[in-house]
């Protein structure tokens, strides 16, 4: 019972034996992001090539799916942020300090992570996966606190990005930018406040007419 009450959230969305006519074939449910229906068909000699845009036929929802991420990181993690629209992500990660570090809050957060550790950055580059089905035919340009073209390198065949930092002073934090150039076209229409509750405020505002109208007469 200790392990079910420490889950948050339990996510199903992928079912192999889905179906375009009949879903997920459980309780009228359509919620897989695979198809059976437009995959691609079965061949001994079909190519497993990262590369290869076949893959991913029988795929739905693919952009809200498929997302880039850091894989191997020169330090510690602090905030990623990744805007499906554009296709573009922010990243900062910080170096380890080994001596005269503060000492590590009792209680870890995201915002102040500790960054003491008996580990040693062997490596001073740091790679992401970007997909192929985002960057191809696209230049992938990161920006950010002294970087400069010649230390990143995006490698399409393994759908990789490395990036080399120069800035190895102890507990320096990293901030990057990467963006696709030319971007993404938008998927999501983000909503507004208004937009949100422009019925309430419609109604108020009714309401505020028919009462200044009874009051005047």
């Amino acid at each position: 019972m200790k392990q079910l009450a420490d889950i948050h959230l339990s996510l199903w969305n992928y079912n192999q034996d889905n179906e375009d006519e009949i879903g997920d074939d459980w309780c009228g449910e359509n919620f897989s992001w695979f198809s059976n229906s437009r995959a691609r068909p079965v061949a001994k000699a079909a190519s497993l090539a990262q590369t290869d845009a076949s893959l991913d036929q029988g795929g739905r929802i693919l952009r809200a799916v498929v997302r880039p991420y850091p894989a191997k990181i020169a330090g510690i993690p602090l905030d990623f942020e990744y805007n499906i629209n554009d296709g573009s992500f922010s990243f900062a990660y910080a170096n380890p300090v080994t001596e005269n570090a503060p000492p590590t809050p009792k209680l870890a957060v995201i915002e102040k992570p500790p960054l003491k550790h008996g580990l040693v950055i062997r490596k001073q580059e740091t790679e992401f996966f970007i997909p192929s089905m985002l960057a191809k035919g696209r230049k992938v340009v990161v920006t950010g606190d002294g970087v400069v073209e010649g230390q990143y390198e995006y490698v399409e065949d393994v759908q990789t990005l490395y990036l080399r930092h120069t800035n190895s002073t102890p507990g320096h934090v990293h901030r990057v930018r990467v963006a696709l150039e030319p971007p993404l076209e938008p998927v999501i229409e983000f909503s507004t406040h208004w937009w949100d509750f422009k019925f309430i405020y419609s109604a108020f505002a009714l309401f505020l007419a028919v009462l200044l109208a009874f009051i005047c007469n």
